[in-house]
């Protein structure tokens, strides 16, 4: 990650983590939340000392001092006097912000930052980044879903729990079952995905890592007393690299080979899907697409949704299952 996208999140993080007056955090529990339990801000302790002092100065954040150790909380929102000023490139940073990690942020974290973001809207209105955030877009394939609501309490508690490293009691509804029951999780992380947020945790003592939608939680609390178990290996980047939100077949890489129309398939001779990946235009203008790939659910929605302009030809038994997809389907429509 380039160093100035870091020292961003860095400082994101490091706003997240300080609680609203009367409540506080020393310097050190600070410096423990985002360096001590994420591995991703290798920094100092002076470095958070630094960071805190900077941000201090722009934002309303106090400080009071007991013996050698520093207190930090957010002033009330009724004892800010302004919103400080703030330069162009700050202004456009806040609204990135607000865009891409809102989703993610908690509430609290959010309500205070309200004031900073209405003032970056401001300062950002006729200027060329205010123009740049118009004229650049971010879209995903298929149609726009709107995700389902997460009530404030909620994501509140499952922000909290995650970054106080408390367990988490919920009472869950999963897509499978038709009642809900509570559980009691140890956050490793959170996940955007097409506008839904997960916690990804361990439930109970069982040590098999999973993710939870926050909008299937119908109510929860943080455990404050109970401290969340942390597996110690964990790392967020190498659960997402598993294609755990994919959801693998249990069958592990297989060597996908299909064959698509000229139209379906040009794209993949410039785009890839893994690094064996192989392309390779036919006399006829069907492409011959190779490529070693995890077995997974989202593999087949992603080949299914090419219809009769693709046909899987290896391995066999994703063949049979395309071939058995197109027996259902031609009854459907008979």
């Amino acid at each position: 990650m380039p160093k100035a996208a870091d020292t961003t999140l860095r400082y994101l993080a490091t706003l997240m983590a300080i609680p609203v007056s009367p409540n506080s955090r020393s310097t050190r529990e600070i410096y423990n939340i985002l360096c001590r339990e994420n591995t991703e801000f290798a920094v100092n302790y002076r470095s958070i000392q630094r960071s805190l002092e900077d941000l201090s100065r722009q934002f309303p954040i106090t400080a009071y001092r007991e013996g050698t150790r520093y207190y930090w909380s957010w002033m009330k929102p009724d004892e800010w006097f302004q919103v400080p000023g703030m330069s162009e490139s700050a202004a456009f940073i806040l609204r990135l912000a607000e865009e891409h990690l809102g989703p993610v942020l908690p509430p609290e974290s959010l309500r205070v930052l309200r004031p900073y973001f209405e003032k970056a809207e401001g300062i950002l209105q006729g200027t060329n980044l205010g123009l740049w955030s118009e004229r650049v877009a971010l879209i995903g394939r298929g149609p726009v879903l709107k995700p389902p609501p997460v009530p404030d309490d909620v994501r509140e508690a499952a922000c909290g729990a995650l970054i106080r490293r408390s367990c988490l009691r919920v009472v869950y509804r999963s897509r499978a079952e038709a009642s809900s029951r509570e559980m009691e999780l140890h956050p490793l992380g959170m996940v955007v995905r097409g506008g839904l947020a997960y916690i990804v945790a361990t439930a109970w003592d069982y040590e098999d890592v999973r993710h939870y939608a926050l909008h299937r939680i119908e109510e929860a609390s943080v455990l404050p007393e109970k401290r969340a178990r942390d597996p110690g290996d964990f790392r967020l980047a190498e659960y997402l690299e598993g294609e755990a939100f994919a959801y693998p077949s249990g069958a592990g890489k297989v060597g996908l080979k299909a064959l698509f129309d000229p139209e379906a398939g040009i794209h993949l001779t410039e785009n890839q899907l893994s690094d064996d990946h192989r392309a390779v235009v036919r006399e006829d203008g069907r492409v011959l697409v190779e490529a070693t790939v995890e077995d997974t659910e989202e593999l087949r929605w992603w080949l299914q949704g090419f219809g009769s302009r693709v046909e899987v030809l290896e391995p066999e038994r994703l063949r049979q299952e395309f071939r058995q997809e197109a027996e259902r389907l031609a009854e459907i429509y008979r």
